[in-house]
């Protein structure tokens, strides 16, 4: 009985120790994410929207020629798709970044 306990708490540690070293590596990722930068474009490329890894929209670039050929509406909506296209391509880099270890867990 004490040798089954025994090899229990081997396994016990060795599981804790691997999850251990995957938080480890979950936040280095993280951390390596938050400091990527992430660009946004809408359809005509005119409007930009960058943002960090952190999800933090940190700019958004007008072609000031748009300025005077759009309404505000319109605008609106360009802004509003680069602003989605950058979310879309973080979620993307996220995916990337995780995969591997994803895989490893899998």
């Amino acid at each position: 009985m004490e040798i089954e306990m025994e090899r229990l708490r081997a396994e016990l540690d060795g599981a804790l120790a691997r999850v251990r070293e995957n938080n480890a590596r979950v936040t280095a990722l993280q951390r390596e994410l938050e400091t990527t930068r992430i660009s946004g474009y809408a359809p005509n490329g005119e409007v930009v929207a960058l943002l960090t890894g952190a999800g933090e929209f940190t700019e958004v670039r007008i072609d000031p020629d748009l300025l005077r050929r759009y309404d505000a509406a319109t605008i609106g909506t360009l802004v509003t798709a680069a602003v989605n296209d950058g979310l879309r391509r973080l979620a993307a880099t996220s995916a990337s970044t995780f995969a591997p270890l994803l895989e490893e867990t899998a």
